[in-house]
């Protein structure tokens, strides 16, 4: 999850759980604000340094040989997106220093803000925390972008990487990865869930009640997303997708990336998903 500033307000920017799981989520009442979470961690919480990660767990949450080995797949984690990315080297310096990931019980769903990133200590607890797509959120920051590419792009990283790099997805959405997101996609646009929020992958903005409604909205809304970036990925390659995270212009940018006008390439998208679905 990415949070947004938006009227002096923070707005959810991305939705990283299915439906509420009483058994694995925060309790009733133990939300915390990530304030209050940064300071109980790093007052209380076990601290592990990594060259580019510094991390912090709740005590006890989890076993130390599984926060120890947790960490250096953060830290790798990181190495690995800003090697896809190849960054420039000024923009590195830009963004020295570590990245700091906050691991607790009372944490409800997984976010990014600045340069922290707030994980649910059961999701890593279960292999299942979207550590790479938060990651992805800090380091492809794209304040231009709409949100379909932003949460698209993020997922679609956290996909290739663990298929292809190393590490391991989420699927919290997208449960095939980007090897199955098509056929995923196709599955969403057959039902009133998956045509409701079509049009804010087609023209923009965020589908209401997103953070309330995670499977109803939510999840339709993240597999198209990620779909659609993976057919712009099969049409401009992954170095030119790239750089759209970091654009002045996206939809210049997106046309020139391509070849194609936005609506055109959203067009040839839609066919591919019909045939799939076929």
């Amino acid at each position: 999850m990415r949070l947004y500033p938006v009227a002096g307000q923070m707005l959810f920017g991305c939705l990283i759980v299915l439906l509420p799981l009483p058994s694995k989520e925060a309790p009733q009442g133990t939300w915390m604000n990530d304030r209050e979470i940064t300071q109980e961690l790093r007052a209380e919480g076990m601290r592990y340094d990594r060259d580019n990660a510094t991390l912090y767990f709740e005590k006890n949450a989890l076993p130390t040989e599984q926060m120890d080995t947790f960490a250096d797949l953060v830290n790798q984690g990181i190495k690995d997106i800003e090697a896809l990315l190849k960054l420039p080297l000024e923009r590195k310096r830009a963004q020295s220093g570590n990245i700091f990931y906050f691991v607790s019980s009372k944490i409800d769903i997984g976010r990014s803000r600045g340069r922290s990133v707030f994980l649910p200590a059961w999701r890593v607890q279960s292999k299942a925390a979207p550590y790479l797509h938060e990651t992805t959120h800090i380091l492809a920051q794209c304040s231009e972008c709409p949100m379909w590419f932003s949460e698209g792009y993020a997922s679609w990283m956290q996909s290739y990487i663990s298929e292809n790099i190393g590490g391991y997805d989420a699927a919290v959405f997208a449960k095939h990865g980007n090897r199955g997101v098509d056929a995923d996609a196709a599955h969403w646009l057959a039902s009133p869930n998956g045509r409701a929020v079509l049009p804010f992958v087609l023209e923009g903005g965020e589908p209401p009640d997103i953070v309330a409604e995670r499977h109803a909205v939510g999840a339709p809304f993240y597999v198209l997303a990620q779909s659609l970036v993976k057919h712009v990925v099969s049409l401009a390659g992954i170095d030119k997708v790239n750089g759209l995270a970091h654009c002045q212009d996206f939809n210049a940018e997106l046309a020139t990336a391509t070849g194609k006008a936005p609506e055109d390439l959203k067009k040839d998208w839609l066919a591919t998903l019909r045939r799939e679905a076929h």
